[in-house]
C-alpha cells in the first residue's frame, strides 16, 4: 500500500483507485452510495475521462463519502475553479498603453 503523500502525487484516478480499495467498496455500491452511475465511477476510476473534464461536484461528493478533504481528488485546475471567481479572473480588464 503507498503512503498518503505518495498518493495523492498520482493521478486522479489512481486515488479514487486507492480509497475504494482501501474502503473495500465496488463501483455499483460507491455509485449507489453518492448517487451516480457505476459507469460514470468507471470513467472516473480508469482514467477515462480527461482530469479536467472531471466534474468537480462530483469529485467533491467522493471525498465527502470517502472523509477526506474536499479537494483530496481535485487537481490545480479544479482547485483554482472553485476557489476563484473564474468569470472576473477571465474579464480581467488590461491596461492600455
Amino acid at each position: 500500500m503507498f503512503t498518503e503523500k505518495e498518493v495523492l502525487e498520482q493521478s486522479i484516478a489512481s486515488r479514487i483507485r486507492y480509497q475504494m480499495k482501501k474502503a473495500k467498496i465496488s463501483q455499483p455500491k460507491l455509485a449507489q452510495a453518492v448517487g451516480l452511475t457505476k459507469d460514470r465511477i468507471y470513467t472516473y476510476q480508469s482514467g477515462e475521462i480527461a482530469e479536467e473534464n472531471m466534474d468537480i461536484g462530483i469529485l467533491k461528493k467522493l471525498a465527502e463519502y470517502f472523509g477526506v478533504d474536499q479537494y483530496y481528488f481535485c487537481n490545480e485546475y479544479h482547485v483554482f475553479m472553485d476557489t476563484t471567481d473564474a468569470v472576473s479572473y477571465t474579464h480581467l480588464t488590461l491596461p492600455t498603453t
